[in-house]
């Protein structure tokens, strides 16, 4: 089994040398690593040409022409690996040095999974652990846990994305399907549903990596305070649903009608898609919500009786939210 990295670089000198050589530590070295810098403007492709003279393994590495932004460069690293797994790998964190040979095994053993993902643990620029993990940010519990090992990873996914890049590592037969990532998606979200889709999805229960939070950090891990939560709600109004009602038009129009490609799970493509279609049409009704007053505790109501509230988003909490934090117009 051959194992690729795809590592992505922008500005990244401050603490790419860490990540480096928590890779080179590897028990399970990778038989490559793919960088594709997005025109880095510090010291960053000098540390990565320095690594590569010292490398026992291959390194290719690239410089973009133009600037491509975190989900481009990604799929532009994804496309250039030839190994069978390909791991999604952050500039700025620390790989334990099991990382890969635990991911490998999962695989070796499970081979109708897609895609494997683990905890991480949050720590600060200075690697000192904030308290908590990936997981315990993102509320992903234990019922959720034993959702994915129950083969229903897209009904937990539907509900928000539970798998960081950073921890997620997949066969390259998704690239399939997955290729190309469409501009209004974050790489590790639409991989992890696409293959919560045609394929299985299986954990680790580990913090294989030390996730770092810095003033860099594109998207982040830290815990948000509940006024920041309460902001973030008052800040989600129609224009935003409708926006993720068409990212996920764009998924199911992405399966339909490729389903003889899906590994090893014809028999679930119809359900997958059905589900898919209800958060489409549950989405669409919380932007109808937020655009006008009247009317909107009988769409709250009708969302929680067809239990949609509960399958597609947060239950109770989402639906008091659209009763009373719903967009004010003129």
């Amino acid at each position: 089994m051959r194992v690729s990295v795809a590592l992505c670089t922008f500005n990244g000198a401050r603490f790419l040398l860490d990540q480096l050589r928590s890779l080179a530590a590897q028990e399970r070295k990778p038989d490559e690593i793919i960088i594709c810098d997005d025109q880095s403007e510090d010291d960053t492709w000098q540390i990565i040409e320095e690594f590569r003279r010292r490398a026992d393994f291959e390194i290719i590495a690239t410089k973009n022409p133009q600037r491509l932004g975190a989900t481009k460069n990604f799929e532009k690293a994804i496309s250039l690996a030839s190994g069978d797994i390909i791991f999604l790998c952050d500039q700025d964190d620390i790989w334990h040095p099991r990382k890969i040979r635990v991911f490998e095994t999962v695989f070796s053993q499970n081979p109708q999974v897609c895609l494997v993902f683990s905890d991480a643990s949050v720590v600060d620029q200075d690697l000192r652990p904030l308290g908590y993990s990936v997981w315990k940010r993102f509320g992903f519990n234990a019922a959720g846990r034993r959702a994915v090992r129950d083969a229903r990873a897209l009904e937990v996914l539907l509900r928000g994305n539970v798998v960081t890049g950073a921890t997620a590592a997949f066969r390259s037969s998704l690239c399939q399907i997955a290729l190309p990532i469409p501009s209004d998606w974050i790489h590790d979200g639409w991989l992890a549903l696409i293959a919560s889709a045609i394929g299985g999805i299986a954990l680790i229960e580990e913090q294989l990596i030390e996730y770092r939070q810095h003033s860099s950090n594109q998207i982040g891990g830290t815990k948000m305070t509940r006024a920041q939560e309460l902001q973030c709600a008052r800040q989600t109004g129609s224009a935003e649903y409708v926006l993720v009602a068409q990212q996920y038009i764009e998924a199911l129009r992405r399966l339909s009608g490729k389903e003889r490609d899906w590994p090893g799970k014809s028999t679930s493509a119809a359900r997958h898609k059905r589900l898919i279609a209800g958060k489409i049409l549950h989405t669409y009704r919380r932007a109808e919500i937020h655009k006008r007053f009247a009317g909107r505790l009988s769409i709250v109501l009708s969302e929680l009786i067809t239990w949609r509230y509960f399958r597609y988003s947060n239950g109770m909490k989402s639906a008091a939210k659209d009763l009373f934090l719903w967009e004010q117009i003129g």
